[in-house]
């Protein structure tokens, strides 16, 4: 009995420290508007009152802000006997589901006209996740044409670790003065202290590089946790220096999109606290837009692909996060098998030495042997500090994903043929690759022995309970022909067409329902969108990723079946695509 309490007492506090290892975010309702006009996740509605909107969202402004580029605009008319409202919700971003403890509401506000009192402000409300609006508060502006900052004291009456239950915050009318009013509000977030932090951080960049449209800068990691953003001035000279955005301190770098071709700008960053204030200004760097040719064009996009991978990489394993900004500890072992890829690029490339993408392999592949494997398949998500599975998905979701693994798989094999160095290190990754590709039991994943299809997911304490078939035209051609191909653990090449192709009711059924439509129920589709054949697709083809996740290894050109030809098939769906 006291060593089943040590043991459950151990696992407490390493659950603890591991959930204290993820990025603890600022619960936000708004920052920056990411298109331009107006807020996508705003709504507006008013009787007999109005409240300016397009198309029921709350419009934007860029030129009047308080952190850079642009802020909400309320303008709105208290009339007798109306209501106007203005809901600012929680955009819900993947992975960003750890948040710092609630208690404060805070906004900054702007008041450009006297004409305004503070009478005339509109009452600030909670929205609750069952749509339910909280007690009405007032705030104060504080004096005309300057940011002030709103604080109110909240009471969520659940975990205060968990605000997920208010999922906006509404503005509404409190007067009936008739008269219209504008106002300014930016950066809505929940605060966990009044306090001001101290940032002992300097800020540093490193480097501008021009490019057609855009500078891209990049500065000294900011490490210090007092840092709620950066925040990027630019200048036309080397004089007048305005803010034209801000930057996580989780991502060092920015792009600076100019418009403009054959001008130089000058750039300095500072840093702000939680309430705000300002670090001092690092020292300037400049750079020049220029013309570019098309494979400067290319290369230049294929960098910054690139980056995200080498750069962005989970600190522990050197391989992809599901997102950023998202849970900085959790790998997605499909986009690892890209991320792979694009390391290979980028070495071939030369954006990196091969030491240096040696050096990151040596330590994905000793990761991954060590990483928990389910009959030898991962898990879609896997922690990074522990190689172990994160049931991010449900609980259902806690084993074996064979499509992400097959993802993986493909970039994995491509890195076996790329590293054909003599060095113990290249050999190294040689030999742990193809231990882990003659690991994988794709034969397990039928579910039983005479199955025609290959199951998604496993789970250890659930079987398989998702019971998720693999059934094409999708992405997932690529677990078909890894399984047939495995050296190990293969399933028949039968199993092709009575799984992957299937045509019976249970093939027509799936791809019916996804679709939408009979066409191309029995995989094949024959019929001519925009004036192009397709081959082999549901309706007009599906999306493009369709075409793109089997083939990153195997060459479609290769690749024909009584059906079509994939490289043809694939390019008639993009040209379908194209013309839609």
């Amino acid at each position: 009995m006291k060593l089943r309490k040590t043991t459950l007492l151990f696992a407490l506090i390493f659950s603890l420290v591991s959930h204290a290892q993820e990025t603890l975010y600022n619960y936000s309702f708004f920052t920056n508007s990411g298109m331009p006009g107006f807020y996508f996740f705003s709504k507006t509605n008013a009787k007999s009152s109005s409240i300016k909107n397009i198309d029921q969202k709350l419009p934007v402004s860029k030129t009047i802000f308080h952190t850079p580029g642009n802020s909400l605009q309320l303008e709105y008319v208290n009339a007798k006997n109306g209501h106007w409202q203005a809901i600012i919700y929680h955009p819900d971003i993947r992975g960003q589901d750890h948040f710092k403890r609630v208690k404060y509401l805070s906004f900054w506000v702007y008041n450009p006209s006297i004409s305004t009192g503070e009478n005339d402000l509109p009452s600030v409300q909670l929205i609750k996740i069952d749509s339910s609006i909280g007690a009405n508060f007032e705030f104060e502006t504080g004096g005309i044409n300057s940011w002030k900052q709103v604080l109110i004291p909240v009471d969520l009456n659940t975990n205060p670790d968990d605000p997920a239950a208010i999922i906006g915050i509404g503005f509404s009318q409190k007067k009936d003065d008739g008269k219209k009013h504008t106002i300014y509000i930016d950066d809505i977030e929940f605060l966990s202290t009044d306090q001001a932090s101290s940032i002992k951080a300097t800020p540093v960049i490193d480097h501008a590089i021009g490019a057609a449209k855009h500078i891209d800068i990049s500065w000294k990691p900011a490490l210090d946790s007092a840092i709620r953003f950066v925040k990027i001035y630019r200048s036309a000279g080397s004089k007048n220096y305005q803010p034209v955005g801000i930057q996580s301190p989780l991502i060092s770098r920015y792009a600076d999109f100019t418009g403009e071709t054959g001008k130089t700008y000058s750039y300095k960053i500072s840093f702000l606290n939680n309430k705000y204030q300002e670090s001092m200004l690092s020292a300037p760097v400049s750079a020049k837009t220029k013309p570019m040719t098309d494979d400067e064009l290319l290369t230049m996009v294929q960098e910054a692909s690139f980056r995200y991978y080498w750069e962005g990489a989970e600190k522990i394993s050197g391989l992809a996060k599901e997102n950023m900004l998202g849970r900085e500890e959790m790998i997605a072992a499909g986009a690892s098998g890209f991320g792979i890829m694009a390391l290979i690029a980028g070495t071939e490339r030369k954006f990196i030495t091969r030491k240096q993408s040696v050096d990151r392999f040596v330590r994905i592949v000793n990761f991954l042997e060590k990483a928990e494997t389910f009959h030898g398949v991962f898990p879609h998500f896997i922690d990074g500090a522990t190689g172990k599975v994160i049931p991010f998905f449900g609980m259902k979701d806690n084993g074996g994903d064979l499509v992400e693994t097959s993802f993986l798989l493909q970039g994995l094999l491509t890195a076996r043929a790329y590293f054909t160095g003599k060095d113990s290190s290249e050999r190294m990754i040689r030999e742990k690759i193809t231990a882990i590709w003659n690991k994988i039991e794709w034969d397990w994943y039928k579910q039983h022995a005479d199955s025609k299809f290959l199951y998604w997911h496993w789970s250890p304490d659930q079987g398989w309970v998702i019971n998720h078939t693999l059934i094409g035209w999708n992405e997932v051609m690529v677990t078909y022909l890894l399984a047939i191909a495995s050296p190990t653990h293969s399933i028949p090449a039968s199993m092709y067409y009575t799984g992957w192709a299937n045509q019976d009711s249970t093939g027509q059924k799936y791809r019916s329902n996804w679709g939408g439509t009979m066409e191309g129920s029995m995989y094949y589709n024959g019929k001519s969108y925009y004036g192009i054949k397709l081959d082999v697709g549901v309706s007009n083809g599906g999306p493009l990723f369709f075409t793109h996740y089997s083939y990153l290894g195997y060459d479609p050109h290769l690749i024909t079946d009584k059906y079509t030809n994939y490289f043809t098939n694939n390019k008639n769906i993009a040209l379908i695509n194209y013309l839609y």
